[in-house]
């Protein structure tokens, strides 16, 4: 019997977060016997708060929070609900997640919660790799970027596959105003190395783009030495790229 209302309470949660009846859902989270009923998920390994995060609804988030729901859940891809919420962009829901609960937020509870520490580990790489601040980037979210530094992210946290930074996903793009926001952050490394070997200056060379390799040296980037060897990983250093080599002489071919 129990089993049974179990089912039947958290199939209607996830409905009523996915259709958005937030009245009906702050209902049912009230006849949820204990926190961990607030984290089984669907089919796409969703929990109510991997929905209510994807959906913006952000009273629910905060009574699911405080309600015991983890924030540490995995869905299908890896991603926990503030990994969903930054590559959304959405600033008001990471604020949500990563704001610690207070204790007068429970006092509707029938139980006690666990506690979570908050903000969360914000190291976490889902399965392709990538930490909030990578899923943040990737998105071109600068204000979310700087809201997660703001509250300890490492902004040279390198992503699992090649070993990139932001710093190199921005060069990479030629994204000027995130590359100018990362090197105002004082923690920068401008000189990260991804597994390859290769430094923020080298992939701006790679793709022949001279604004950002003037940014980059004017801020201490090291060139000297430099090579683009056979190895190198033809996406990022083309060889046959010799016409930019002013006033950068100090890059070798």
């Amino acid at each position: 019997m129990c089993c049974v209302f179990l089912f039947l309470v958290i199939s209607h949660l996830h409905m009523s977060i996915i259709h958005g009846i937030p009245e009906v859902t702050m209902q049912i989270i009230g006849l949820a016997l204990d926190w961990d009923w607030l984290n089984h998920t669907n089919n796409l390994l969703q929990t109510p708060l991997h929905i209510a995060v994807i959906t913006r609804q952000l009273p629910v988030i905060r009574r699911l929070m405080c309600a015991g729901a983890s924030v540490d859940v995995r869905d299908q891809l890896g991603n926990t609900p503030l990994h969903n919420a930054c590559r959304l962009g959405y600033e008001d829901v990471v604020r949500t997640l990563i704001r610690p609960v207070e204790y007068k937020e429970t006092l509707q509870n029938k139980y006690d919660i666990p506690y979570q520490r908050l903000p969360q580990d914000l190291e976490s790489r889902n399965y392709e790799g990538l930490t909030c601040l990578h899923l943040a980037a990737i998105g071109g979210h600068i204000n979310v970027m700087e809201l997660l530094l703001g509250v300890g992210a490492n902004v040279n946290a390198i992503e699992g596959k090649s070993g990139k930074t932001v710093l190199h996903f921005a060069v990479d793009w030629g994204n000027m105003p995130m590359i100018k926001f990362l090197l105002s952050q004082p923690n920068i490394d401008i000189n990260a190395l991804t597994y390859a070997g290769l430094p923020p200056i080298l992939l701006a060379y790679g793709r022949g783009n001279v604004d950002v390799m003037d940014e980059l040296y004017s801020r201490g980037a090291i060139c000297e030495s430099l090579s683009l060897s056979e190895e190198s990983d033809d996406e990022f250093c083309d060889e046959r790229m010799v016409s930019f080599l002013s006033p950068f002489s100090c890059i070798s071919l």
